[in-house]
């Protein structure tokens, strides 16, 4: 997962497809505080982008996927999102050795 340029496709032997990065209204909804108790997952809006915050770093840019889904750019992970009964959640996967892999995460607060 992430992003490759096309020079860098045909360097590595690969064929290069343009993906068209969907447009998203409301960014505001994914915004918020996550957790599951133990851990925590902090969504902040600047600039129009949505940028994961972690305490051990300044900020992390997620890119939209569509469908409530987005990466996190430079790191094999996405976060996915679910809007239940009013409830927002997030579900955490990819391939890194993190320990929030595999988690969900329920919406706390929201700006």
């Amino acid at each position: 997962m992430g992003i490759i340029s096309e020079r860098d496709s045909w360097f590595l032997n690969l064929k290069f497809h343009k993906k068209e990065i969907p447009q998203i209204n409301a960014l505001e909804k994914y915004c918020g505080t996550y957790t599951d108790g133990i851990y925590e997952v902090k969504v902040i809006l600047e600039d129009d982008t949505l940028y994961y915050s972690p305490s051990w770093f300044a900020h992390i840019k997620m890119i939209p996927l569509g469908n409530d889904v987005f990466e996190l750019l430079g790191f094999p992970v996405t976060f996915t999102y679910s809007f239940n009964q009013g409830i927002k959640s997030i579900t955490v996967s990819g391939n890194y050795g993190w320990e929030l892999t595999g988690k969900t995460l329920t919406g706390v607060n929201s700006p």
